[in-house]
């Protein structure tokens, strides 16, 4: 068990088994917390992070909502929580699609980026857009995620136990 949590489960370390991990760690501390100041109501905490949504109204309550909300909760920015979200995508890149799929799917809208342009549709302008924001997101995110970031990801988990302890004591 020690090697898939240090994200060695193949005698190497591996980024995104360790990230896995983190996000485990941050889902249960996230869950503690929440469980904690609100108690087990799902309908009421789902009601409390939609009105603090930014422009997302969630639907159901997932990890992106929760820490999301704990841009309120803490007081956070965007920049404070990106780390987080980024983990979450490593998990969800690593659980759900092939290794190496972030180039291929920015590949994949370029080219539907240059298939709408030709069209010269004035109708294709907001989907353009959405596919050029979406880019930006992945390319972003590649960024990020390019220099393996592990320390900042233990930093990142450190804080916000450190965070969810301070509130819950006082």
């Amino acid at each position: 068990m020690l090697r898939f949590r240090y994200g060695t489960r193949e005698h190497s370390v591996n980024f995104g088994e360790f990230a896995r991990y983190a996000n485990l760690q941050m889902e249960m501390l996230v869950n503690y917390y929440y469980t904690s100041v609100y108690g087990t109501d799902q309908a009421t905490l789902l009601q409390l992070l939609r009105s603090w949504a930014d422009d997302h109204k969630p639907d159901f309550i997932n990890l992106n909502a929760k820490i999301n909300g704990l841009k309120h909760e803490f007081n956070w920015t965007y920049n404070d929580i990106h780390v987080y979200l980024n983990i979450i995508d490593v998990r969800n890149e690593e659980s759900h699609r092939s290794p190496g799929s972030l180039a291929t799917e920015i590949t994949k809208l370029e080219k539907e980026i240059a298939s709408l342009k030709k069209k010269k549709s004035s109708q294709d302008s907001d989907t353009i857009k959405k596919k050029e924001k979406a880019i930006r997101k992945l390319q972003s995110f590649k960024k990020w995620l390019d220099p393996l970031p592990y320390e900042e990801v233990s930093t990142a988990i450190k804080s916000l136990s450190d965070k969810v302890k301070e509130h819950l004591l006082f």
